[in-house]
């Protein structure tokens, strides 16, 4: 017998994968501060597309740096292509931002 589709997409994997990165950065001894500042500076932060670019950069900065950061961010994007749910790049940067901020998902 064939399951139905559930009405709330399965986020489990996309919210490990941001998990994931999020550790993976913070392994770094050279990120480890800057997460400390970014979460601070997001903390401070109220205009949501700036959380959003502030976010972008400190992603891009890291996978440039770390061939690890830039696999783990890969396999977080490959878990949110493979779900229900259409996540663009603004909601991506959303779900890290209340990963690196440890809000409950």
């Amino acid at each position: 017998m064939a399951r139905a589709p559930s009405a709330v997409p399965d986020l489990t994997k996309v919210l490990a994968a941001a998990g994931s990165f999020v550790q993976t950065v913070a392994a770094h001894a050279t990120w480890r501060q800057e997460l400390e500042m970014l979460r601070a500076e997001l903390h401070a932060e109220r205009n949501p597309v700036t959380r959003v670019r502030r976010i972008d950069a400190f992603v891009r900065k890291t996978v440039a740096d770390s061939r690890e950061v830039a696999a783990a961010f890969e396999r977080l994007r490959r878990e949110a292509q493979h779900t229900d749910v259409r996540f663009d790049e603004s909601v991506l940067m959303e779900l890290l931002r209340r990963t690196i901020m440890g809000e409950r998902q």
